[in-house]
């Protein structure tokens, strides 16, 4: 999930599908190998700024924070089916382990929006710190978790209940997790300490913190759990890889600038890392000390979000719009 930017804005709201530019949009979006391809755009008008994109393969919906609403969108025809407003500065999102619940954070208000995917109707607000920039789901707990980057702590939250179970103090600001279920462990990234802190879920607290040098400012972060790896990305433009079991990193690889998403397919081993600077690059994870770039994705400049479905390998890259708003670029993926 990616740190959002501010865009100039269109009044309309509205989706809809665009062809493989969009009129009026100089901005670059294409792989020159040919290992992805562009699909196509789905518009999304009236956002001053974006901020997140969550892929539910299961569900088959794309799940975007931009302007103050959620849009959730039906993946297959790249329609909207809903929108949740009235989110200000609407940014992180996670659903709960079930799929029944979901969550869009207000990093302006300190507060959580919790809503019932089936109805797509809103439930609770949900204090939850002072700037929840990003959710995730955190499996072995059965809860979802925020980030509260300007309280240097994580909130759990009881999908059920729909209350705060904990707030776990951090030794820094994070601004990413990740969980290793198998584990009962998260991950999350604490970006002026340049580290990542490694924490019990069932305690709930920390347990260790390992430095990502040569990386700086990590923000974003991924994670392989079949093979102990998690892959942070830093504001120095390094993709850092980090070994589970020992803390250590194990190799660091040049991406472009503004890291605002990592993304990681365990069927493909390829690894994303979008930034803001207009580059998505793609890696091939051979192993700990190996990573092989498979290409880098021309995008958008400030096209910060991406997430990637599990099931169709696609890859979908939030992005603005030369002539306002946001748009969501599909890229399908091709064989090797």
């Amino acid at each position: 999930m990616g740190v959002g930017r501010m865009v100039t804005g269109a009044i309309a709201l509205g989706i809809a599908l665009a062809a493989s530019s969009l009129a009026g949009d100089k901005e670059p979006a294409g792989d020159k190998t040919g290992l992805f391809k562009k699909e196509k755009e789905i518009a999304l008008a009236g956002a001053n700024f974006f901020e997140h994109l969550l892929v539910d393969p299961e569900g088959k919906r794309l799940y975007v924070t931009h302007g103050h609403s959620l849009e959730i969108i039906e993946i297959s025809k790249g329609e909207k089916l809903k929108e949740i407003g009235e989110i200000d500065r609407a940014s992180g999102i996670a659903l709960s382990s079930d799929q029944k619940v979901g969550f869009a954070t207000s990093s302006a208000a300190g507060i959580a929006i919790a809503f019932d995917t089936a109805t797509k109707k809103k439930t609770k607000q949900i204090v939850v710190g002072k700037k929840p920039t990003t959710a995730f789901t955190v499996t072995s707990q059965s809860e979802v978790w925020t980030t509260d980057q300007s309280g240097d702590s994580l909130t759990c939250i009881h999908p059920g209940t729909l209350a705060v179970t904990a707030t776990i103090p951090l030794p820094g600001n994070p601004s990413a997790g990740v969980e290793h279920a198998d584990k009962a462990t998260v991950y999350a990234t604490l970006v002026k300490k340049s580290a990542i802190a490694k924490i019990d879920a069932k305690a709930r607290k920390v347990t260790a913190t390992w430095p990502v040098d040569p990386g700086e400012e990590p923000t974003q972060l991924a994670i392989d759990a079949k093979n102990g790896l998690l892959f942070a990305g830093c504001q120095n433009r390094k993709l850092v890889v980090v070994e589970i079991e020992t803390g250590k990193v194990a190799s660091s690889w040049d991406i472009g600038d503004e890291c605002g998403s990592v993304a990681f397919d365990p069927e493909t081993r390829d690894v994303y890392a979008s930034c803001g600077g207009g580059t998505v690059s793609v890696f091939h994870v051979e192993s700990a000390k190996e990573l092989r770039l498979l290409t880098t994705i021309e995008t958008p400049k400030g096209a910060k979000a991406c997430d990637v479905d599990r099931k169709s390998h696609k890859l979908f890259v939030l992005a603005p719009m030369a002539g306002g708003g946001s748009s969501v670029i599909v890229f399908s993926r091709g064989g090797r």
